[in-house]
């Protein structure tokens, strides 16, 4: 019987047409999973608010730049704010098919086609990249869709010979992509950061900084992020002072350090974070300083390095922060498997089946938990359902609350959080604008003139004994607020999720929005 690492030795010398089929095969899978999780799973917390916040077209957006908010824009607008959440993901779905035929080209650029399927295995299998990055609402796709690119087309041009007509062609490519990935997420300019010290590093390429090349592609990216840069002018720089803030060292924090760190390991599963940690190495301290290993490695480095050691000073952080790094190792690690299987080694078969049956246990878990959930005994039930309506989209709460008279015609809908305002929103399917009166409302903040709702009434919803609190901080904005009504929404699948919800009439005075009152009144006028 042929073994799984045999069958990577053969595309070393196999025919193209062959590694092509396998690779086409992989990445039919790999898709076919995605799209059968992005059905499965509801949207998180940060997916549903980019989808309330999408509703508005603007040049750019509070918590990131604009891309994957236009992607979602225009997906809504065609299907409608009630849009099935898997076809909004489709195109983040489909982006990240395309991220895996990079990573392919990237690996067997060092180790041939077995090089290539290893990394799209590693890519698959790896949890991080399989669901978020590779099927949600979020910047994590499209940027390294375009930061795979904008690799792909550099790497050409520092090690492929070209003539200098061609290079400039592959320069500006190379900017356009890496724009791209800007407007996506601002990450990418460690991705960029990384790019330069490679040029600086390297004798053979250095030369190029004086040349047009580089200056060209610089150009090309500057332009495609104008619009990042235009709508921060106009709004104070908020948004690169709410990013730049949340890594600004605060003293030493070593359980955040050590928390975010695991996070890290559990994203990517702890053998593919261990061999990437090792090709990482290897590319950063082995290879020569002018070879594509030690490209790649450049480019993975800086974020890695920062995003790993900004949470143990500043407190903050999340695990994904680092992915856009790992990723860049991940061909690294694909002509590490490569060779191992190629000698015979057993590690790379095991590891991914070891990766292999955990994900098919998580996917059986999403599957088959709601199922579960509503055959628990009683007395369990309600820790459960609250855990359940973490998770869940909460579907239906348009009809509840015209149910108990608490939907206001022509008026609007006020959140207490920005992470439930996107959840309300969905609820909402687009029936009635939703606003956020919080000192944090994040993107919320930006969706409309500050007088929009002025004399118009409102329903306030939240959840837990905090709404009240929240509620009596709203005194005095609307002429009268009506007692807290506790509701019950029962999401699909039976779990129940406890709703407090008030009217309010007529509101007579703007929210004081933390974000400074000239940034506040732009937003009203700054879209597209």
């Amino acid at each position: 019987m042929k073994k799984a690492g045999d069958s990577l030795t053969n595309f070393t010398k196999a025919p193209s047409e062959t590694a092509m089929r396998t690779l086409l095969l992989l990445l039919a899978a790999s898709t076919a999973v995605r799209l059968l999780l992005a059905v499965l799973i509801d949207p998180g917390i940060d997916e549903a608010y980019a989808r309330a916040v999408a509703e508005r077209l603007d040049w750019s957006y509070f918590d990131h730049p604009p891309l994957t908010f236009w992607v979602v824009h225009a997906v809504q607008a065609i299907a409608g704010p009630a849009a099935p959440d898997w076809l909004v993901r489709l195109p983040f779905v489909a982006a990240f098919t395309a991220t895996g035929a990079i990573a392919y080209r990237l690996a067997a650029r060092l180790g041939g086609a077995a090089a290539g399927i290893a990394a799209v295995l590693t890519l698959t299998l790896a949890p991080f990249f399989l669901v978020s990055a590779g099927s949600w609402i979020v910047p994590d796709g499209p940027m390294l869709l375009f930061a795979g690119l904008a690799a792909l087309v550099l790497a050409r041009i520092l090690f492929d010979e070209a003539d200098p007509g061609r290079a400039d062609r592959l320069w500006l490519l190379a900017g356009a992509a890496f724009g791209l990935a800007l407007l996506s997420k601002l990450h990418a300019g460690l991705i960029g950061v990384g790019a330069l010290l490679f040029l600086l590093g390297s004798p053979r390429h250095r030369g190029l900084i004086a040349t047009r090349g580089p200056w060209l592609a610089a150009a090309v990216a500057l332009a495609v992020f104008a619009p990042v840069i235009g709508w921060n002018a106009a709004h104070g720089w908020v948004s690169f002072g709410f990013q730049g803030g949340r890594g600004v060292p605060t003293g030493w924090h070593p359980a955040a350090g050590a928390r975010l760190l695991g996070g890290q390991v559990l994203y990517l599963l702890p053998w593919t974070f261990a061999g990437l940690a090792w090709a990482l190495w290897g590319g950063l301290a082995r290879a020569g300083a002018d070879t594509p290993q030690r490209f790649l490695a450049s480019l993975a480095w800086p974020c890695i390095a920062l995003m790993t050691v900004a949470p143990f000073l500043s407190g903050q952080g999340l695990p994904h922060w680092a992915m856009p790094g790992w990723f860049f190792a991940v061909p690294l690690l694909g002509a590490r498997i490569a060779a191992a299987a190629a000698a015979g080694s057993p590690w790379p078969r095991r590891a991914a089946l070891a990766s292999a049956g955990l994900l098919a246990l998580a996917v059986a878990v999403v599957t088959l938990a709601p199922v579960v959930q509503t055959r628990l005994p009683a007395t369990w039930r309600p820790a459960v359902d609250r855990a359940f309506a973490e998770a869940l989209a909460w579907r239906g709460l348009d009809r509840l609350l015209e149910r108990e008279g608490l939907l206001p015609a022509n008026g609007f809908a006020v959140a207490t959080s920005w992470r439930q305002g996107g959840r309300i929103a969905g609820g909402l399917a687009g029936r009635i604008p939703v606003t956020v009166f919080s000192p944090d409302p994040r993107g919320f903040a930006f969706l409309a003139p500050a007088d929009a709702q002025i004399g118009r009434d409102a329903v306030v919803i939240g959840t837990g004994p905090g709404f009240a609190r929240d509620l009596a901080l709203m005194n005095g904005l609307f002429e009268r607020i009506g007692p807290i009504r506790d509701l019950t929404l029962v999401l699909p699948g039976g779990a129940e999720l406890p709703v407090r919800a008030a009217s309010a009439t007529r509101l007579r005075v703007p929210y004081p929005w933390p974000y400074g009152r000239a940034g506040r009144i732009a937003a009203g006028h700054s879209g597209p």
